[in-house]
């Protein structure tokens, strides 16, 4: 008999705890709101998006986001049954939940394109992502100066300063921080071109045309160039054929009776344009 009773007992205070455990699990549930955001796709599939923001319309809270699945579980509020739901991307859309089941949201790409956007920038400029000093005359600065060759593009600029070295033969010397040239390493395409006796006329030798930028660097240079930067670094970055014009000429004259014809041909050997001389 009393064995009977403990059972009873047993059995009663299982039924009352599942009870209370149901009644819990009912009230959680009521008190949240679970669901999934996807992408209809093309082919009928559903794709979940990770990270979507969701949130009650005028709440104070921050809301919640989609996890790995797409799935979310957000906290219910009195009265407020607008659900806003956003993801880059994609258009911002509001669902009105008005019960607890599973809400299964669809959003839509947002196929909008964008207004022209026209980039201007300066002259010269600071490559801010450099831990080096490094300065870039752009094609807008070279246009200043009637640049025939390589010597003439610092006529504007303070950071070098071209002095004739042998006046009969119209040699020129680039002077930066107060030394001579030799001691500047001046790189094509951040490779070693004008060093040794071909600093005396290398100078001459790269046509202004051919230059779509020049990198300077004050002081010693990283050593992927090499050790010979001692006081700076002249990077010249020439034009590239895949983006230049297929045609252009550029003529020179000045008083003292001196001209100089400079004529680029750019063209490409596939029709893909993978390759272009």
């Amino acid at each position: 008999m009393k064995t009977q009773i403990i059972s009873f007992l047993m059995r009663a205070q299982f039924v009352m705890f599942s009870l209370l455990f149901i009644s819990y699990s009912n009230v959680y549930a009521q008190n949240f709101t679970k669901g999934a955001v996807y992408e209809k796709k093309a082919d009928g599939k559903n794709e979940p998006l990770i990270g979507a923001t969701l949130r009650w319309q005028n709440a104070k809270d921050g809301g919640t986001s989609t996890d790995t699945e797409g799935k979310f579980t957000l906290k219910k509020q009195a009265g407020n049954h607008e659900l806003i739901v956003s993801f880059v991307g994609y258009k911002t859309d509001t669902i009105m939940v008005h019960s607890s089941d599973f809400q299964e949201i669809f959003l839509q790409p947002d196929n909008s394109s964008l207004q022209e956007v026209t980039v201007r920038s300066s002259a010269t400029s600071i490559d801010r992502l450099n831990p080096i000093h490094t300065e870039i005359i752009t094609t807008k600065a070279l246009a200043k100066a009637a640049c025939c060759n390589l010597s003439e593009s610092f006529e504007t600029n303070a950071s070098v300063s071209v002095s004739y070295s042998d006046a009969v033969t119209g040699a020129k010397q680039i002077q930066m921080l107060g030394l001579s040239g030799n001691y500047v390493q001046i790189n094509t395409e951040n490779i070693p071109n004008i060093r040794g006796l071909n600093s005396t006329f290398g100078l001459n030798y790269i046509p202004g045309t051919w230059v779509s930028s020049i990198d300077v660097g004050k002081g010693a240079g990283s050593v992927v160039n090499g050790y010979e930067s001692m006081i700076g670094v002249l990077n010249v970055e020439l034009a590239k054929p895949d983006v230049s014009d297929k045609l252009y000429l550029n003529t020179y004259l000045n008083s003292q009776g001196r001209g100089e014809i400079n004529l680029n041909l750019a063209n490409t050997l596939n029709k893909n344009g993978q390759l272009a001389y």
